[in-house]
């Protein structure tokens, strides 16, 4: 299978139509060198892998955004958000508030964001002016990168928010998780 045909089926919504196969399972047992794991790990990890899937998908298709892209984002969002939500005095003050000021969002710098990726710096730097283009990132006078106060639609966001929710809440009990605790 070529890699553009696979992209399509495995970014395609839904269950992963490429991994049906017709032939039974064979009877499970330990090859040499194998690990055994506990019975509900390879669940979970299954589960994991097609939640992160579907989270991708939804960035995506929401942002007509690369994998990369979406990838440098979403470390830029969690600096620049992490400051003021995680922070329990600064939550009550901004989490309600319909405009966050730049000075409470925390920049990252490209150099940070190509660490914590893995990617080129130089990719990063491409991908970051794409999307200071399309008006998702902003740069500041000293370099910092943070996503865009402004240009974003309200409404667009709360159906990616939503989207969010139902594919975590789809995976919570394949995953172990029940009210906010692992089992």
């Amino acid at each position: 299978m070529r890699l553009s045909e696979w992209r399509k089926i495995a970014f395609a919504p839904g269950p992963a139509k490429f991994m049906s196969n017709p032939r039974p399972a064979p009877a499970p047992e330990a090859a040499d060198g194998a690990v055994g794991l506990p019975p509900r790990l390879r669940p979970r990890l299954h589960a994991g892998a097609e939640l992160t899937l579907e989270l991708l998908r939804i960035y995506s298709a929401a942002l007509s955004l690369d994998i990369e892209s979406i990838w440098i984002l979403l470390c830029v969002t969690q600096q620049s958000m992490g400051s003021f939500v995680l922070d329990p005095d600064r939550a009550k003050v901004w989490n309600g508030a319909e405009v966050v000021s730049d000075a409470v969002r925390s920049p990252l710098s490209r150099r940070a964001v190509a660490e914590r990726t893995g990617l080129p710096r130089e990719t990063v730097r491409r991908k970051m002016a794409a999307m200071a283009d399309q008006g998702l990132l902003m740069v500041d006078d000293y370099g910092g990168v943070r996503v865009q106060s402004s240009g974003w639609s309200v409404g667009a966001l709360e159906d990616i928010a939503a989207r969010i929710e139902a594919a975590v809440e789809q995976h919570q009990d394949r995953l172990g998780v029940s009210a906010g605790k692992v089992q």
